[in-house]
């Protein structure tokens, strides 16, 4: 029998790789913003007329339509691809099921108009979200939705008000305006009801709706293909097991078995419960509703076989455990890691913004915080048995981020390399292969030659720290590529020429980002 197209697990982890385009976009967007209200060489207190002459300066808004700009072409590249392969799956795996039903197969399962129309529907979606995304702030007494480049003139207007009054001072003031924004994070409105959501939220939701919709097709025409009417629920641990007014609020309950789907036109002669009553279809507390995984199949009676026996299913869950003094669930515990990843993306926010105001006893402080919840995380984790989530905590930045001024020189660089993070306000994590060093520079040569500890740092002792290194990280004030191993780090430019090498033992701060990771 052929495979499921789509596992809980894998509809669960679809849209993520769109998701971490828009939560990179929202970093971007924090640095951008922030990094403008830092007054310049400013040593004594900052005045009135300070904040009047940058806020009078303006922002410029061409970096930030290109961030966006970037981020949303991407996205919709993205996009087209996943809803191709979507198709793609149910195409495959429902030939297969014709073929073994031994039934004349259509010359097409699903029209290409419908899913033309299901295409252009996702795309509207996600058009809207792109289109009207900002930052929530408390203006005039109420939360507001304020674009990118307002957001920037509000933050200039909070901490106006403020030195104005002599409550506070302006770093000050714009810790607070910088965590609102970190706090809000990058937000979308929703045209029809005016609710607004995190942009991440609102992707995943688009691209669920697309994919769903696309499989409903495919499900529906296929069962008349296949003449039968009884469909199989998938199963995954941690489902809700909640019990409710209607009975199919627990999904636990249900989940794995098998259904006879009533509206279908009666073709199996077992004793099957009825699927919509049972299941709660069309409910926003059943299947497919709100935040519910699972996903049904057709089944063949005499032809198909069930996925789970009735033991699977009774012990599809771990059993609960205790973690410091408290029992949990799986299904607790699934929550908690949730509740501690949104968490940590939202200090990533904070740091971001902190790091990029100049505000660095704020993104320090904040920084503990993040270790100490990531440590938190691992330990949890390992309690509970359940895998570490990292996909939904990571920022990827975008691809083709190289039309950006600071990551320009990253255009010259010999191979593939995606920055995948942020480590500092002038060091971004990269992802690559470690390359081979085509070239030395004057610097490194005259340090071998002039300093007694460089002396065992010759060009294959080099080698050995990029080919072993833990960390990479593309330096965006020098256009270079810094490689850090356990023993010293190397610095190369975008030729792979060395800049220069030092022996040293891995620095406290790179071995705190890398224990959190």
């Amino acid at each position: 029998m052929p495979r499921y197209p789509f596992s809980p697990e894998i509809l669960d982890a679809l849209p993520e790789e769109l998701c971490e385009l828009f939560r990179g976009l929202e970093l971007t967007l924090l640095e951008e913003i922030c990094s403008r209200l830092k007054i310049a060489g400013q040593l004594n207190e900052v005045t009135v007329q300070d904040i009047r002459a940058l806020r009078a300066h303006g922002i410029d808004l061409e970096e930030i339509k290109k961030a966006i700009d970037r981020a949303a072409g991407i996205g919709e590249k993205k996009l087209d691809k996943l809803l191709d392969d979507v198709v793609e799956r149910n195409q495959q795996y429902y030939t297969e099921m014709i073929g073994l039903a031994h039934v004349t197969a259509p010359e097409r399962l699903v029209n290409e108009s419908d899913i033309a129309a299901i295409r252009r529907q996702s795309w509207g979606a996600y058009k809207n979200i792109t289109g009207s995304m900002g930052f929530l702030a408390v203006q005039g007494g109420r939360l507001t939705m304020l674009p990118p480049a307002k957001a920037y003139q509000w933050a200039l207007d909070s901490a106006l008000l403020q030195v104005q009054s002599g409550a506070v001072s302006y770093n000050q003031a714009i810790a607070a305006a910088a965590k609102q924004l970190a706090e809000s994070g990058l937000k979308t409105a929703v045209y029809e009801s005016g609710h607004v959501d995190s942009v991440d939220v609102a992707v995943r939701r688009a691209v669920m709706t697309g994919v769903n919709q696309l499989n409903s097709k495919y499900r529906e025409q296929s069962m008349d293909y296949l003449e039968t009417d009884l469909i199989e629920v998938t199963a995954h641990i941690g489902a809700r097991d909640n019990d409710g007014p209607n009975g199919w609020e627990n999904h636990k309950k249900w989940q794995g078995r098998i259904f006879r789907w009533a509206s279908k036109k009666r073709t199996s002669t077992g004793n099957y419960p009825d699927f919509e009553k049972t299941c709660g279809y069309g409910s926003v507390t059943g299947i497919l509703g709100a935040n519910c995984s699972h996903e049904f199949w057709p089944f063949i009676e005499g032809v198909s076989e069930p996925t789970y026996s009735d033991e699977e299913l009774a012990n599809i869950d771990p059993p609960p455990f205790e973690y410091e003094g408290r029992t949990y669930t799986i299904q607790d515990a699934k929550s908690k890691q949730r509740q501690i990843e949104r968490t940590v993306r939202k200090l990533k926010r904070r740091k971001t913004a902190f790091e990029a105001a100049g505000l660095k006893e704020d993104a320090q402080a904040t920084n503990i915080r993040l270790r100490r919840l990531n440590q938190e995380y691992k330990a949890f984790s390992k309690a509970a048995g359940l895998p570490e989530q990292r996909e939904r905590m990571r920022v990827e930045y975008p691809g083709d981020i190289t039309d950006i001024k600071k990551f320009a020189p990253l255009k010259e660089y010999r191979g593939d390399i995606r920055v995948v993070g942020q480590f500092s306000p002038k060091e971004y994590v990269v992802k690559l292969a470690p390359p081979s060093i085509a070239g030395i520079r004057g610097h490194f040569k005259e340090n071998l030659q002039s300093r007694s500890d460089r002396a065992g740092l010759t060009v294959a002792a080099a080698q050995s720290i990029i080919n072993n290194s833990k960390l990479a990280l593309y330096q965006s004030d020098r256009g270079t590529l810094k490689f850090l191993s356990d023993n010293g780090y190397v610095i190369l430019n975008m030729s792979n020429e060395i800049v220069t090498a030092v022996p040293e033992k891995l620095r406290g701060k790179y071995r705190r980002y890398l224990e959190g990771k």
